[in-house]
C-alpha cells in the first residue's frame, strides 16, 4: 500500500522529561506522523467513514496528552501508534521533536523517531 494520510508539525504541550523537575512543566514536542491507510474506498465514496479522520486524530492525541505525563519521547510514540492502529491504521511513522532540550549549551534539536506496523490476529 503506497497511500499515507499525514500530520505534520503538530505542536502539543505535555508534561515530559527524565526528570520530576522535567516533568513538573508543560513542554512543547513537535509530532510528524505519517500513516498507511488504503484510500481508495473513501476516494470512490467521499465519505469520512471510509478514511482514517486525520482530525479525529489529532484530537486523541491531544487528549491523551492532557491526562498522561511521560519519561520518553518513545513512550509517547508508542502511545500514538496504538491509537492510530485502534482507528484503522496499517503502518506508522511517527517522529517526535523536544524543541526546547534540557541539555545545557546545546542548541539544536533532540527526539525520537519510530516506524511500526499493526499486527493482525490470525
Amino acid at each position: 500500500m503506497n497511500d499515507i494520510i499525514f500530520l505534520e508539525q503538530v505542536t502539543i504541550p505535555l508534561h515530559i522529561g527524565v526528570t520530576r523537575e522535567e516533568r513538573e512543566s508543560v513542554q512543547p514536542v513537535r509530532l510528524d506522523i505519517h500513516i498507511a491507510f488504503d484510500t481508495k474506498k473513501a476516494a470512490t465514496t467521499e465519505r469520512l467513514e471510509d478514511t482514517l479522520d486525520y482530525e479525529a486524530v489529532f484530537h486523541d492525541i491531544r487528549r491523551m496528552a492532557e491526562s498522561k505525563t511521560f519519561i520518553l519521547l518513545e513512550t509517547l510514540c508508542e502511545h500514538i501508534a496504538t491509537m492510530i492502529f485502534e482507528r484503522g491504521g496499517e503502518s506508522v511513522r511517527i517522529k517526535a521533536i523536544k524543541p526546547k532540550c534540557c541539555i545545557p549549551e546545546f542548541d539544536g534539536l533532540v527526539g525520537v523517531e519510530i516506524e511500526r506496523t499493526r499486527k493482525h490476529s490470525s
